[in-house]
């Protein structure tokens, strides 16, 4: 509805949507966490880091309107498990991670596919090992 209001009222304007952050997987681990397991739904994911966010809006902020949408989306896409697995071995390898069919983001029912670009997106430059070395350029 936002965008549409947007769209309608006449200015120029470029929108921005972006895949979920790769700095939510620590709380997605801590929130499917019962004690030593950790249960992910099983869906698609495709997060980008924050850092590069902030990058695409201020390039997107510097051009001109485009009265159009813009998708940005990291540089990796695969299950939410293989994240979340990633994560926990670098800060809590005693947890054992239980997938879960449910396709459940923060409690809410998901189509497996919900959380990454329908189509093309821009695509950022920070991968998952960058982000959990804290090498991010």
């Amino acid at each position: 509805m936002q965008e549409d209001l947007i769209k309608a009222s006449g200015t120029p304007y470029t929108i921005i949507r972006s895949t979920q952050f790769l700095e939510f997987v620590p709380t997605i681990a801590a929130i499917g966490t019962q004690g030593n397991d950790v249960y992910v739904s099983d869906i698609s994911f495709q997060p980008i880091a924050a850092a590069d966010v902030a990058a695409f809006v201020t390039e997107f902020a510097l051009e001109q309107p485009t009265n159009a949408l813009k998708e940005i989306a990291g540089p990796e896409k695969d299950d939410l498990i293989n994240f979340v697995t990633a994560y926990l071995k670098q800060n809590d390898s005693a947890k054992k991670i239980i997938p879960t069919d449910k396709h459940e983001y923060f409690g809410a029912t998901i189509a497996k596919s919900a959380l990454v670009p329908e189509g093309s997106a821009h695509l950022g430059k920070v991968a998952m090992k960058e982000w959990l070395s804290g090498k991010i350029i």
